[in-house]
């Protein structure tokens, strides 16, 4: 848990607030990082003698521009507090990570392109977002004149966990009810501080735990996302795209109003045809004749003391095609589970089952049957036991989550106890599309599905099941597949412990 201070000096007045935050420090803290904002020393040369007691205490420039022969380590030295820069990204030793982008308008449009590469190149999660203007989504909210268009497409990239700014010289104090980012676990705050001694709050003091699992500590004012809202978008056509070439890098904000029609992939271009040159084939565990079975790249679980190799695997039909298809698409009666590529996939999560049951793990199988898929395909996770009292608990967290997003798809899981249930075929064989969850509680006849019908013409979070499964194993930090990543070489290995392991239950041995 780390310890934060944020506060909007009056330059005039910088050694009264000095003493005034080491009193502070003394009684609340210690602080792990001071950050001071706005305008904080004179340009004129004048001294500030009293000294922070800290060496975590850090400012940038303002909206006035620092003089050139400006001593930023003369103030280290007498003052203990770190000159930033004018924009950049700075992590403490704590690995607190503070993005910051000072200066006044002509600054940001005259260094947008610099900003936006800088920012883009960096993979870590930004904690602590500084900037003078405000966004400019938000001062409309407001109706005031302190925002920029051009920190909205920032604040879109980097979405920040808080989001500190003045606004103005004298600044203003307003705290906005916090917000999520849609498709992500990502929460941000936003602050913006008055500056000392104009009667409003100049001083904001919080802890931030870097580990915190989110989905457990949903704020209670959580609302609704300003930058994701069509009514909030800014009308200046030269401003709803803004796409930055830089040698081969690109810093692209998208925008509702221009996105690209979909591209469509084709077989000898998609990740999970046979017949992709580029296919990891060192993945593949074993091809039947309708599909195959492969490890998954960026695994959610890992190996263990029961077995070598993550578990975490793919089955993929062989056949390019977006879900499951029925057994006569121009008959009335035409059904999928018919289908000789249905009944091969059921072969396939079966003898997963099996193979993880001699381990006493159960199998949770997750599918997105979407007609806009590019290569329909089930993922398969090994879950111990003990996790699954706690399933049903963190899909209806996620799910709720996901419904109070403006433009998702509603979901709303039906349950069943088996994959015979006569409602559960009717939906797979319907026209709609759906999502769903299948646990097999160690036995093959312990089972329970989760199953939910897609609104037409929403958008879905694609990574809602691996959401629900990292927060049920209780590791949040692998959420996302391209931070799980591991070597070919690793790769490797796992896929041929995996094969050895499934051996005695691989059906396509005999085929």
């Amino acid at each position: 848990m780390l310890k934060i201070l944020v506060l909007h000096p009056d330059n005039e007045h910088l050694d009264t607030i000095i003493t005034k935050v080491n009193t502070l420090n003394d009684k609340s803290g210690p602080f792990n990082s001071v950050i001071f904002l706005g305008d904080v020393f004179n340009n004129d040369g004048s001294i500030v003698n009293n000294k922070l007691n800290s060496t975590n205490g850090y400012f940038t420039e303002g909206l006035t521009k620092l003089s050139k022969d400006f001593d930023t380590d003369g103030i280290k030295e007498r003052n203990n507090i770190n000159f930033l820069g004018k924009f950049g990204i700075f992590t403490t030793y704590e690995g607190l990570n503070i993005a910051y982008i000072t200066g006044d308008d002509q600054f940001i449009d005259e260094n947008y392109e610099s900003i936006g590469l800088k920012f883009q190149k960096f993979d870590q999660d930004i904690d602590i977002f500084i900037t003078s203007k405000w966004s400019k989504i938000i001062s409309q909210e407001e109706k005031l004149f302190f925002g920029n268009s051009k920190l909205d497409s920032i604040i879109k990239l980097i979405k920040p966990k808080y989001h500190f700014a003045i606004g103005s010289k004298v600044g203003k104090f307003f705290e906005r009810s916090p917000f999520q980012w849609e498709g992500t676990d990502k929460i941000t705050r936003f602050i913006s501080l008055a500056k000392y001694g104009t009667n409003e709050k100049w001083i904001y003091a919080f802890n931030l735990n870097k580990d915190q699992i989110i989905l457990d500590n949903l704020p209670q004012n959580l609302s609704s996302n300003p930058f994701e809202k069509l009514n909030n978008l800014d009308d200046d056509n030269s401003n709803k795209r803004k796409i930055i070439n830089h040698n081969k890098e690109n810093f692209e904000v998208d925008n509702i109003y221009n996105k690209k029609p979909k591209r469509e992939v084709l077989p000898e271009d998609c990740f999970f045809c046979l017949s992709n040159p580029k296919l990891q084939s060192h993945m593949i565990i074993s091809i039947g004749e309708h599909a195959y079975l492969a490890t998954a790249r960026g695994p959610l679980t890992k190996p263990n003391d029961k077995f070598k190799f993550s578990g975490h695997c793919l089955i993929i039909p062989i056949a390019h095609i977006p879900t499951l298809p029925k057994s006569n698409n121009n008959e009335e009666n035409s059904t999928v589970i018919n289908t000789a590529l249905y009944n091969e996939i059921l072969r396939f999560q079966l003898s997963i089952v099996k193979l993880f049951a001699q381990f006493n793990y159960a199998t949770i199988f997750f599918q997105i049957n979407k007609s806009n898929n590019i290569h329909y395909h089930i993922q398969t996770f090994p879950i111990p036991l003990d996790f699954l009292i706690d399933f049903e608990k963190n899909l209806n967290k996620n799910k709720d989550l996901n419904n109070n997003k403006n433009n998702s798809t509603k979901l709303n899981f039906q349950k069943f106890s088996n994959i015979e249930n006569e409602d559960y075929i009717k939906i797979l064989n319907g026209d709609k599309d759906y999502i769903s969850f299948i646990i097999f509680e160690k036995s093959i006849n312990k089972q329970s599905i989760y199953i939910s019908i897609l609104e037409d013409f929403k958008s879905l979070d694609l990574q809602f099941g691996r959401r629900v499964l990292a927060y049920l194993l209780q590791t949040p930090k692998r959420l996302k597949w391209d931070k799980c990543q591991q070597s070919q070489e690793r790769e490797t290995k796992e896929t041929e412990f995996f094969k050895e392991s499934f051996k005695p239950f691989d059906f396509t041995l005999d085929l």
